[in-house]
């Protein structure tokens, strides 16, 4: 009789520590589509910037720079109501005005037709695709031209600074 009270107590001390190890684990995941969706603007950068071969100090600073950047973004589309959702739908009327042979302003009015968002959230969405751009070349005045040459066509694009805009045409001999 006690061999069997002491493995049934042995089994349940087992059970109990089981379940807390699992909970433990489970309070480490992300809860929710929310935090999970926070953690891919990082994530996916730091995926396409994987052929550069990172250091351990520009993966902290890319963790550092896009994660603020993320914070305000989540903010902000939240704030606005823009839900992932939202978002799938601009990925997929983007890509099917593209395939539509339309470019620039017209891909640009298509989209937000076919989002049927209000102006403030068009606006939202503006100010944060600029945020990501503009964290993204920040991003690469840390990386080495070699590690830049590394990247697909899209990353590179992304983390280069846009070519200084021209003023007006200057005359011939002006510049002399």
């Amino acid at each position: 009789m006690r061999s069997i009270a002491k493995f049934m107590s042995m089994l349940f001390l087992a059970s109990f520590v089981f379940t807390g190890i699992v909970s433990a684990q489970e309070e480490a995941k992300p809860k929710g589509k929310k935090q999970q969706a926070q953690l891919s603007i990082v994530d996916q950068f730091l995926k396409a910037l994987e052929p550069a071969e990172l250091s351990d100090e520009q993966k902290t600073a890319v963790k550092e720079i896009m994660g603020a950047v993320q914070k305000d973004v989540t903010a902000k589309r939240t704030e606005a109501g823009i839900t992932a959702d939202v978002l799938k739908k601009r990925a997929a009327a983007r890509k099917e005005g593209t395939e539509a042979g339309k470019k620039g302003p017209e891909l640009k009015k298509h989209v937000e037709a076919a989002l049927g968002l209000t102006p403030d959230q068009i606006k939202v969405l503006d100010e944060t695709e600029k945020a990501i751009a503009k964290a993204k070349q920040e991003v690469g005045k840390k990386l080495s031209a070699d590690q830049i040459a590394k990247l697909p066509e899209q990353a590179r694009k992304s983390v280069e600074a846009p070519a200084p805009k021209q003023g007006g045409k200057k005359k011939n001999g002006a510049d002399k």
